[in-house]
């Protein structure tokens, strides 16, 4: 039967058949030109909706979304609606059509097809996605009717109405007239993203592995992702799994992260050269817990895809993987969660699986927050590359042999205080260290030579 639908396929190929027209679209050189009519009076104007923001899109009260099927990036693939998942096939780019209208565009797409309706068009005909270039098929009027709910019609076609044939996951989704009940025909907007930090284009971190071991606030404080698989915890030490760089920018800082009950081991952050809309500053990516201690210069420019570390264990970590966070307040690390965004948000395209959502309790996703400000953290925890590299990194690592051995050990704590006692270094030597690689931008330096004088620790 396949053989002979590919021959069906290839005569009429041969005969010059269109195969948009086949496909529901419109045929080559063809152009509707049907205008889009205006909203009748007694229907409320338009509802403001943010273009370029993500949105989900729920029927009525019910769990289903608004899916493409698969998640296929292709003409012609159905829309139905499916059990809400998080996954990116329920998720769609607000963008502008025509005259004042929206088209709603698929995330998972990678052409920018959108939701479309599938010729001919009339009462009953599907819902798929397409690519953008039919304005009838694909503009839309998005209007609010009560309690937060909204229809969704064609805007050239005004008795046409996106409609779900039922409730159960795989239920098609058509353009129906207008119901007497129409609950099958409302639907809930949610925006969950007002910036798409996807079209910042950036390079993702580890290719080939995409299992999320603890998500976005997996537990109270974690302000990234871990990224982990099977393969990466059981050859870490014996394999080089690279990290990348992310985007362009500047090395903003290398340390290492002691603290016993939230240390990140070995990080690097780096300054983009991406400003985030919202705050006007550039964005700070930081990787953490790297196998060793990056070799990178600080205020020195790096390029995107450019290896910045191999994944490892060290700090406090249940098991080998990469965190990745991102900080749009002008530092690798503040007191406030909302400076920080969901790595995942800059690669929409990515089908990532495990704990992708917040809230997961499993391991490793059960450690507890420090609790410190970030002042705080920052200098009595983060020792700076520059003090490493003034004591030798064998013998900091040395020092610090037991980050992991004795995490229930109150004794192993290990803070800048006692480091810096540990190797003698006094507050002298500590400020022209300080000056040197211009650590004022880092520590609070009264303070940290305040705890040298009296042993914070």
């Amino acid at each position: 039967m396949k053989k002979l639908f590919a021959v069906l396929i290839c005569l009429l190929l041969l005969t010059g058949f269109s195969m948009t027209s086949f496909a529901g679209g419109l045929a080559d050189g063809e152009v509707d030109s049907t205008p889009v009519q205006p909203l009748e009076e007694s229907i409320q104007t338009r509802d403001a909706l943010v273009i370029g923001g993500i949105y989900t899109i729920r029927l009525g009260s019910s769990n289903k979304m608004l899916n493409v099927n698969s998640g296929i990036d292709a003409n012609g693939t159905t829309v139905n609606v499916w059990t809400s998942d998080g996954s990116i096939e329920q998720k769609f780019k607000v963008v502008s059509g025509s005259s004042g209208t929206y088209r709603l565009q698929a995330m998972c797409s990678n052409s920018g097809r959108v939701i479309d309706a599938y010729r001919p068009i009339k009462d009953g005909c599907k819902v798929d996605i397409w690519l953008s270039n039919d304005a009838p098929a694909q503009d839309l009027y998005i209007t609010s009717v009560s309690n937060g709910y909204y229809t969704i019609r064609l805007a050239s076609y005004p008795t046409l109405y996106l409609t779900a044939t039922g409730t159960s996951n795989g239920s098609a989704v058509k353009y129906k007239t207008k119901a007497t009940n129409y609950s099958n025909q409302k639907w809930n907007l949610e925006c969950i993203q007002t910036i798409d930090y996807g079209d910042m284009n950036w390079q993702y971190p580890l290719p080939g592995h995409y299992n999320i071991s603890c998500g976005f606030q997996g537990y109270a404080g974690h302000k990234g992702i871990d990224i982990s698989d099977s393969q990466i915890t059981s050859n870490y030490l014996t394999l080089n799994f690279n990290v990348k760089s992310a985007s362009a920018g500047t090395v903003n800082r290398v340390f290492a992260d002691i603290s016993q009950s939230y240390g990140n081991g070995y990080c690097v952050a780096i300054e983009s050269n991406n400003i985030d809309p919202n705050t006007s500053r550039k964005l700070i990516y930081t990787y953490a817990h790297l196998r060793e201690a990056p070799t990178l210069t600080v205020g020195s420019t790096i390029a995107k895809n450019v290896t910045v570390g191999f994944v490892g264990n060290t700090g406090n970590s249940t098991g080998a993987h990469l965190h990745m966070q991102v900080n749009k307040a002008g530092s690798f690390y503040t007191d406030n969660i909302n400076d920080f965004i969901n790595p995942i948000l800059f690669y929409p395209n990515i089908n990532f699986t495990g704990n992708v959502t917040r809230g997961f309790s499993d391991s490793p996703c059960i450690l507890e927050s420090h609790g410190l400000t970030a002042h705080d953290y920052i200098n009595n925890y983060i020792v700076d590359i520059s003090l490493i590299n003034h004591v030798g990194i064998k013998n900091f690592e040395n020092w610090w042999a037991d980050r992991s051995d004795n995490l229930s050990n109150p004794h192993s704590e290990k803070t800048l205080s006692s480091f810096l006692a540990y190797f003698k270094i006094d507050e002298e030597l500590f400020n022209t260290i300080a000056q040197s690689n211009s650590l004022n931008t880092l520590y609070d330096i009264e303070y940290v030579s305040n705890c040298i004088k009296n042993s914070c620790s």
